[in-house]
């Protein structure tokens, strides 16, 4: 788990309560690596029936260097370990709501979760363990807002759409700690 300078968080804050002109809670997301249950895309949230060839080859070599690593982790630690694990769950209909929140936050090098009474956003800061005064500046990858905008739940780490679609995801323990703090 990697913990951003309190920085990010700060940048992040002020760009979407600038914007929204109410105040938010941001959460670091970290990994975004959900299971996915939503027809038309594969477990790991790829679309179904697409580049085959290459994910044939994917497959042997993901496999193979998954089986290596993994025995690694067993012996050094003592417990089983996935390199290729899941963490966190997308359930829907097919074309789910959920999708847009979820891929914009795989595609984030740091993403985080924004939320207001009225918004529900996800940004990126870049990478977070650069300097954040000479980062990019923070980045909206998705945004919706009321009566469109997602539930969020944050104390059981779940958003809801009005389609049935849910991403449930998994917050650090220090991330959780903090927002339990801000509150």
């Amino acid at each position: 788990m990697v913990v951003p300078k309190p920085e990010f968080r700060q940048r992040v804050r002020e760009l979407t309560e600038g914007r929204w002109q109410e105040p938010v809670v941001v959460a670091f997301l970290d990994d975004v690596k959900p299971g996915f249950d939503v027809p038309g895309r594969r477990k790991d949230g790829t679309l179904k029936g697409r580049k085959l060839i290459r994910r044939f080859f994917w497959n042997i070599a993901r496999g193979t260097v998954g089986g290596v690593v993994n025995a690694f982790l067993v012996m050094g630690s003592g417990e089983w370990g996935s390199v290729f694990g899941r963490d966190g769950s997308v359930t829907g209909p097919e074309n789910a709501q959920a999708l847009g929140l979820v891929d914009a936050a795989r595609s984030a090098k740091s993403p985080w979760l924004v939320v207001s009474a009225s918004h529900v956003a996800v940004v990126d800061t870049g990478h977070s363990f650069a300097d954040p005064a000479s980062g990019p500046p923070p980045t909206v990858l998705w945004h919706e807002t009321a009566p469109l905008a997602p539930k969020v739940i944050m104390p059981r780490q779940r958003i809801r759409w009005r389609d049935g679609s849910e991403f449930q995801f998994h917050l650090s323990f220090e991330e959780a700690a903090l927002l339990r703090r801000e509150r």
